[in-house]
This record gives structure tokens, C-alpha cells and sequence, in this order.
């Protein structure tokens, strides 16, 4: 029996499970190396299993984690917080590079768009705040940005 996908209402956490189930994938050499170096044992049933097998169950991971990363920048958009849906989406994008390009460079453009966002809402904050500590006529200007912050990480 094929099981749905588990659905996340934490965004954060499904990024967490994504890049820990990525990372499973990515990284079988360390487990065949470690299993080299200890004792010989009793054949497992994971070793009985032929080689197209295994493939299949990596393949498969793998896909189940891009799912969750998809499942992930579709649910940033349900962070009122502008920032942190930037950020969700640009760990997102960044995790999902490796597996599909074109859909994270999307997602990129979807957190460049959410960080734009966020830094005219933040801007409009902070000028509203300092003409109300200023004299009238005087001229605001705000720098940083959260452009500022993610744009290095996305280049």
C-alpha cells in the first residue's frame, strides 16, 4: 500500500526533513566506507538486495525529497513574515539546486520577489519612525535591506 506524502505545517521543520533526506542521499559513501571498516558480519537484508534495488530506494528518497522541498516553498508563502519567508525560500531554492535547476532558480525569483517585499514594507516603517523623531523637511534614508542580506547567497 503507497502512503500520501506527509504534510508539514512548519515550514522550517519540512526544510529541515528535506535537507536531512537529501543529505541521506547524497552522502552513501560514508556509510559504504564505515561498513567496510567494521567486522565482517551476517549478511543484512539490506546487503541481499540487488544493486537495482538499492538504486530504486535512492531514487526514490531522492524524489521524496524534492517533494518535501516543493511542499516547502509552496507553504512559505503562508509566513506573514516577509523575511523569514525570503529565507525559507532561498534554503529551499539552495537545497534544491542539485536535483532541478530551473524549478530553483523559480523559487529563487519567488524569494527575491518576497524580499523586495519585505524591504519596502520595512522601509516605509523606518521613515515613518524617523520623521516622526525628525524635524519636519529633513531628508530620510534607510540601507540596509534584506535584498542586501540574501543577494550574496543567491550569486
Amino acid at each position: 500500500m503507497k502512503s500520501a506524502p506527509r504534510q508539514f505545517r512548519n515550514p522550517f521543520a519540512a526544510l529541515l526533513a528535506a535537507c536531512g533526506v537529501l543529505a541521506a542521499c547524497a552522502v552513501p559513501v560514508l556509510a559504504q566506507s564505515a561498513a567496510r571498516e567494521s567486522a565482517p558480519r551476517a549478511p543484512s537484508k539490506e546487503s541481499r538486495q540487488t544493486p537495482a534495488r538499492k538504486n530504486d530506494a535512492k531514487a526514490r528518497e531522492r524524489q521524496q525529497a524534492v517533494a518535501a522541498l516543493f511542499e516547502v516553498a509552496d507553504a512559505a508563502h503562508s509566513l506573514e513574515d516577509l523575511d523569514a519567508r525570503a529565507e525559507v525560500l532561498l534554503l529551499a531554492a539552495a537545497a534544491l539546486w542539485p536535483a532541478d535547476a530551473p524549478a530553483a532558480r523559480a523559487i529563487f525569483r519567488r524569494a527575491w520577489d518576497s524580499a523586495t517585499a519585505a524591504d519596502l514594507a520595512d522601509t516605509k516603517q523606518r521613515e515613518a519612525e524617523l520623521r516622526a523623531k525628525r524635524p519636519a523637511g529633513s531628508a530620510v534614508s534607510v540601507a540596509e535591506t534584506t535584498r542586501s542580506r540574501y543577494g550574496a547567497l543567491a550569486a
